[in-house]
């Protein structure tokens, strides 16, 4: 999902990712880039300026090149998902957008402020309103099923030369815009996931609680445990039992 908060010559990127881990173990990734583990290539907008993901520890463990990043922290059983915010810079009245997708997606979302531009692509549905629950209003347009390796394009027109800042915001610097995207983030709904289907998500993103440390004698019964049902998986894997 890619969110465009359109401000005077820039846009705030939100980009979301949602991933889907079916199965019952931990992925840690099969790449290796020098002691690190890949897994997952992530894709950012050219030109992109600020790259900051709202997990901390994403900004420590991704590898980043000119427009292309390499995200080495697992994906656990379940919903996992990836947020990451940025600005890039335009010049109004226009802006082509451009990316290729590195991996399948289920749905591949863009959601414009509507701002009195207009958004359209070849390879997208049409535009719809797309009204979010902090009352702000987006263009909506999307595509299903996306192979790797498809290069979605699309053409923002209309673009205005400048867009008022609420009073007593100011200028906005940096890190600012970071913050604000974020705060954008809580006023979209973007669904549910379901199995097999789409895995989309629903803000604001609620951080998992830190898990308080156990006692000695607790944690080492804890994992006698978990390496008892590890066996037991590995055994039934192997139609060892029922």
């Amino acid at each position: 999902h890619f969110v465009f908060d359109v401000q005077t010559r820039l846009f705030n990127v939100l980009q979301i990712i949602a991933i889907q881990n079916s199965g019952d173990r931990t992925y840690i990734g099969a790449t290796s880039v020098g002691p690190h583990r890949v897994t997952l290539p992530l894709m950012v907008l050219a030109g992109a300026q600020n790259v900051q993901f709202e997990d901390p520890a994403a900004n420590d463990a991704t590898l980043r090149s000119d427009n292309t990043m390499s995200y080495t922290l697992p994906f656990i059983p379940g919903d996992n998902q990836i947020v990451l915010n940025y600005t890039v810079p335009f010049t109004p009245p226009t802006y082509q957008f451009s990316v290729t997708l590195p991996y399948d997606s289920d749905q591949f979302r863009i959601l414009l402020s509507d701002v009195g531009a207009t958004m359209t692509s070849q390879q997208l549905t049409p535009p719809t309103p797309f009204p979010t629950q902090g009352g702000q209003n987006f263009l909506l347009s999307s595509a299903s099923g996306v192979k790797a390796r498809t290069v979605i394009t699309a053409s923002f027109t209309n673009l205005p030369e400048t867009v008022a800042t609420p009073a007593g915001s100011g200028t906005q610097t940096p890190a600012t815009q970071s913050s604000g995207n974020l705060q954008l983030a809580g006023g979209i709904v973007l669904g549910i996931a379901a199995l097999a289907a789409l895995a989309l998500l629903a803000y604001p993103i609620v951080r998992r609680r830190q898990a308080r440390p156990l006692p000695a004698r607790a944690s080492s019964r804890r994992m006698e445990l978990l390496q008892a049902m590890a066996d037991l998986d590995d055994r039934f894997e192997a139609h060892q039992i029922s």
